[in-house]
């Protein structure tokens, strides 16, 4: 009978349980499903709310406070920085005006850092909108009424560093603009669009824009594609109506976020 060497066997199993690992690799978040996270304002009959829920594995876990204020509180926006800490940003009103304030919970925490004044210029901070390049910089984009009639204005975090400086997207005009939206595009530009007001249609229209990304900003993004199925991911049943906030696509390199309200 032929017999088989403990040190035969051993190398004959270790390479048997190679070939299994090759056929059978490691589930990735992949194939867990699309994981997504939402943000939004409540309201508890005592406190204004920005409140978070987070999607994995089909399932939304139970809503958790991110911030609260006896003030009103609205469009919060959501992102996910380069170490996976959560930044939140929302419009809070204080003292006759609306600025915006932040957030932060960094991973495997449940506690959200106190709430921090972002921007205060003008009587109105609306509509916070982050978006991360190719080189994982944040961008936020949102409208205010610095020079009067509200602009939609951006500033970006290096990553790692500390926010810059603030500029209008768009030449100084008389009528309100707002409610800005970004999304990555295959070049790894910046695709932006907003409302604005026609006066002589009386109405507003969508306005768009391409941010022309440098080359590091945008070297990875040529190379990525998008990771998940957005509509795979259904609104949860404990949402309030008529609320305000974003539905963040943590996987996706191109499409980030959605708007809700």
């Amino acid at each position: 009978m032929h017999r088989v060497s403990k040190q035969h066997f051993i190398l004959r199993f270790g390479l048997y349980l190679c070939v299994l690992l090759y056929a059978f690799p490691a589930s990735s978040q992949q194939d867990q499903g699309p994981r997504a996270a939402l943000i939004w304002h409540d309201f508890n009959d005592q406190n204004y709310q920005v409140m978070i829920s987070e999607f994995d594995q089909q399932i939304w876990s139970s809503p958790q406070i991110v911030a609260q204020s006896d003030k009103p509180i609205t469009t919060p926006a959501l992102a996910i920085l380069e170490d996976q800490t959560l930044l939140a940003v929302w419009s809070q009103q204080a003292f006759g005006a609306v600025r915006l304030m932040s957030a932060n919970r960094p991973e495997n925490s449940d506690t959200w850092s106190t709430a921090q004044v972002l921007r205060s210029d003008g009587a109105w901070n609306m509509n916070p909108n982050l978006i991360k390049d190719g080189s994982g910089d944040l961008w936020l984009f949102w409208s205010s009424s610095a020079d009067g009639d509200t602009d939609i204005y951006v500033m970006k975090k290096s990553v790692g560093g500390a926010w810059g400086n603030v500029q209008r997207v768009h030449a100084n005009n008389d009528v309100p603009d707002s409610k800005p939206q970004a999304r990555l595009n295959e070049t790894g530009n910046i695709q932006l669009e907003w409302f604005h007001l026609n006066e002589q249609a009386r109405r507003y229209e969508t306005v768009q824009l391409e941010i022309e990304a440098s080359s590091s900003e945008k070297a990875e993004v040529q190379e990525l594609q998008t990771k998940q199925e957005i509509t795979q991911i259904k609104l949860p049943n404990f949402l309030p109506q008529n609320t305000s906030g974003v539905l963040l696509f943590k996987d996706n390199v191109f499409y980030q976020s959605k708007r809700i309200d």
